[in-house]
């Protein structure tokens, strides 16, 4: 049972996203959101059924005979008490009589969409894309200071079972059978497993052979492609993963500075390029902005990976492809 807070600010919620100015984890996960799971649940099954709540709305005409709801927050409540979980409103009075005054209207424009989308169940009436959505295969990286990719491949396969797959691209990685990886389509050292594949216990996880790194963050190690023995600066390195890569793709031979202003997070670089077994990082606890170019120090720089965190503001998630359904409202 949700309380009328909640619903209000559910409501708030999707005009914030409306604007597409953030994303739904950021807005559900604020410090503002008191039932954090709660609300991220509700945000995304609502966005689901916008759409279809849109057009019972509009055919019910509920937004004329009751003043007091926005249009959000009818969206709410429509979808908590067609769609979700809500059966009476019992802790949110004040919400109540207006949707039990409602129901019946509200039920019967459901059933007439259904109806004419012949639709056995609610889900029904949602697009393949969003019934189906495409899942994210997982993402390894070989870690070549401890393995080459041609060992892991062969681990894989003689001793944990596993078919390997000729490299697709695209939605084909989401056709994987279970005990079957590809080597990725664009990075060599880049494995592709199924979706559900959990590494945490996995003896070359363990021992610092395979990093879980997505394929995006694999990017900024391999287009700055420092040779061995260059000098390298990482502006903004913890917790590591980038900056091991470099280490990586250098053999170990060169010099990394890699520059943190988080002692917390740059201790957690250290613990992870240890071990990845990387011996040519040289972490420091600075501000990159703030070092003189003309210190002795750097003089042999050559090569700069600048790689701020982010927000995610602005990046669209498999979560957030609801967002850019038709017909909105």
């Amino acid at each position: 049972m949700s309380s009328p807070g909640f619903y209000i600010q559910a409501a708030k919620i999707l005009d914030k996203l409306a604007l597409k100015k953030t994303t739904i984890k950021a807005v559900t996960l604020a410090d503002d959101v008191k039932e954090k799971k709660k609300m991220y649940a509700i945000i995304n099954e609502t966005l689901k059924y916008k759409p279809i709540i849109t057009e019972i709305i509009e055919k019910s005409q509920i937004l004329k005979t009751e003043k007091k709801l926005s249009k959000s927050l009818a969206i709410v409540l429509i979808y908590d008490m067609l769609f979700g979980h809500a059966k009476n409103f019992k802790n949110a009075p004040v919400f109540q009589k207006i949707m039990n005054k409602n129901k019946a209207r509200l039920n019967a424009e459901l059933v007439k969409i259904k109806i004419r989308n012949k639709a056995i169940n609610n889900e029904d009436l949602l697009p393949e894309e969003i019934k189906n959505p495409f899942i994210l295969p997982r993402y390894v990286r070989v870690n070549l200071l401890k393995s080459t990719v041609d060992n892991v491949i062969e681990h894989f396969q003689k001793k944990d079972g596993y078919e390997l797959l000729p490299p697709v691209e695209g939605k084909e990685l989401a056709h994987f059978k279970p005990k079957t990886f590809r080597k990725d389509f664009h990075l060599e050292d880049l494995l592709v497993f199924p979706s559900n594949t959990d590494f945490h216990d996995h003896p070359l996880y363990l021992n610092g052979t395979l990093i879980l790194q997505d394929k995006a963050s694999c990017f900024p190690a391999h287009v700055l492609s420092p040779p061995p023995g260059s000098v390298v600066i990482d502006g903004c390195a913890a917790p590591g993963n980038k900056t091991s890569h470099v280490a990586s793709l250098m053999g170990n031979k060169g010099h990394i500075f890699a520059f943190d202003l988080d002692k917390r997070r740059l201790g957690l670089l250290k613990r992870l390029t240890t071990k990845a077994g990387c011996t040519c990082i040289e972490p420091l606890n600075e501000n990159f902005l703030e070092t003189d170019p003309n210190d002795p120090k750097y003089a042999d720089v050559e090569y700069i990976l600048l790689d701020p965190s982010c927000s995610g503001s602005g990046i669209v998630s498999r979560l957030d492809q609801i967002l850019n359904q038709k017909s909105q409202g």
